[in-house]
């Protein structure tokens, strides 16, 4: 009887094991600059790999065939990994899994500033480096706001998605350098648009050594002892390959990152079949990416699940088609895909909600022309006799 006791007991303290409540995650509300966080997340620490689903959003069925085995040109020395090259060059930038990239920029004193790269992992979430907004348990102070747009490309404002604000900031609780992966939540859910991309982790290792990853990025300084190209962050570049497992680090050996690129994913990619990330760009020496592990997924799982559901993906209401184009915008832009045979009525309210400008009678794509406006935030009411919804508009040089 007392073996069969301590058998149970053993049973039982080795299940309790096997389900970890370790990690806090932070949350930062940019809006109301409060914090608050999510704690005992159970963690089953037995399963050894899974993954999220992908979505290659609605904005159209086109998906760019990426290839599937190793390059041999414009490679790193002794290496199965090319370096940057310009993704315009070879991709059409509006089809998936492209179209998930994101520019992260920042705003500080009403200016618009480059920071980092992104990529989206549901509807209304993206995956990047902590360190690109926070500094272990507290937000960046000086970032006024955090503003995301989907392939940004040659300076240019992508006229077919819209760029959002940052709501919330994900961050570990006194992350460390393992642990350099954020999620950023978005006003706007443009996922319906682009698509995202799965998470996952895998601790079986085989898919670091044999499989081919991608990366899109946004480098964005001149280092000449690194790269002779000048990168000033207004391009989308890409480069595959074999990837290796340094540690705890996904990384490419003899490759180093560029400035920009931080927070840009290592994705792994089989046609029509999986849009993985694994983890993000931490450090430059031998681009290493911090890699998702089983505890930071279900933590990131916890947040996202509610924006990765199936249900009424492919039939998104007319306000998550909307597009403001160009936005930001310095002189005109343009709403599109409005409602057909529809009354629609705008309203432009500054930052005070004061009232500057009307337009009762709205027709789609009619240019709205607000170069005289101070830089700065706008809100754009549209209402349709059915509905009505607000978007933020950033007016720029």
């Amino acid at each position: 009887m007392k073996k069969n006791l301590l058998l149970l007991f053993a049973i039982i303290i080795s299940y309790s094991y096997s389900f970890t409540q370790n990690k806090t995650i932070v949350i930062y509300d940019l809006k109301n600059q409060t914090i608050d966080s999510i704690r005992n997340i159970v963690i089953d620490s037995t399963i050894q790999q899974k993954t999220t689903t992908y979505h290659i959003g609605n904005f159209n069925s086109n998906i760019t065939i990426l290839e599937q085995t190793p390059p041999t040109q414009n490679v790193v020395s002794n290496g199965q990994f090319t370096l940057k090259r310009k993704a315009a060059l070879d991709y059409d930038l509006n089809t998936y899994p492209i179209r998930t990239s994101v520019k992260i920029f920042y705003m500080e004193n009403d200016t618009l500033k480059q920071r980092c790269s992104g990529s989206m992992i549901s509807s209304k979430h993206l995956l990047t480096a902590a360190h690109c907004y926070s500094q272990n348990d507290t937000f960046i102070s000086q970032f006024d706001s955090l503003y995301i747009c989907p392939v940004y490309n040659d300076g240019t404002f992508n006229p077919n998605f819209n760029c959002s604000f940052v709501q919330k900031a994900y961050f570990i609780k006194d992350w460390t350098s393992l642990e350099d992966i954020g999620i950023l939540e978005l006003e706007n859910a443009i996922g319906y648009t682009t698509g995202w991309l799965g998470i996952g982790f895998n601790n079986t290792g085989n898919i670091f050594t044999n499989e081919i990853f991608y990366k899109f990025s946004y480098p964005s300084a001149y280092i000449p002892f690194i790269d002779s190209i000048v990168y000033n962050g207004d391009t989308l570049y890409y480069n595959y390959g074999k990837v290796q497992l340094m540690q705890n680090y996904i990384g490419v050996p003899q490759l180093r990152g560029i400035p920009g690129e931080s927070g840009s994913s290592i994705i792994h990619i089989q046609n029509n079949q999986l849009y993985t990330s694994y983890g993000v760009l931490s450090y430059s020496n031998n681009l290493q990416h911090s890699k998702l592990n089983n505890e930071i997924f279900h933590l990131f799982t916890h947040i996202i699940k509610d924006d990765t559901m199936t249900t009424n993906l492919n039939n998104p209401t007319y306000e998550e088609n909307i597009v403001v184009s160009p936005n930001p915008v310095s002189d005109n832009f343009s709403i599109l895909n409005l409602p057909i045979n529809q009354a629609v009525a705008i309203t432009i309210f500054d930052g005070l909600g004061r009232l500057i400008y009307s337009d009762t009678n709205y027709q789609s794509m009619k240019e709205i022309d607000i170069s005289n406006f101070p830089n700065g935030y706008y809100f754009l009411k549209i209402r349709t006799e059915k509905s009505s919804i607000t978007q933020k508009i950033l007016k720029i040089k």
